[in-house]
């Protein structure tokens, strides 16, 4: 017997977050424009558009990028995992 699976292809404007816990680290959802914001320095922020985080490689990719700059501390990179485990439903994402 053969099992096959189906995969979509999600856009963040599409997914609701599924109950934030908020505790992502500085990282803050705006759901007005479905960004994930980080206060990276006092007068400046970082932005990551949900909508280019539509499959597990773009994920990695966002991470990768995110690991080069002089920045994003340890504790930055885990909450911005954190709060994509928080938002985007992993289950409907594209591999």
């Amino acid at each position: 017997m053969s099992t096959s699976r189906r995969l979509r292809m999600t856009f963040a404007s599409d997914i609701e977050p599924q109950g934030s816990r908020g505790h992502w680290q500085g990282w803050i959802y705006q759901t007005s424009t479905r960004e994930l914001v980080y206060k990276a320095a006092s007068n400046y922020r970082y932005h990551v558009d949900l909508d280019t985080c539509t499959t597990q490689h773009e994920m990695l990719d966002w991470i990768d990028h995110l690991a080069g700059k002089t920045w994003a501390t340890d504790e930055c990179l885990a909450g911005f995992v954190r709060a994509l485990f928080d938002l985007v439903p992993f289950r409907s994402l594209e591999r």
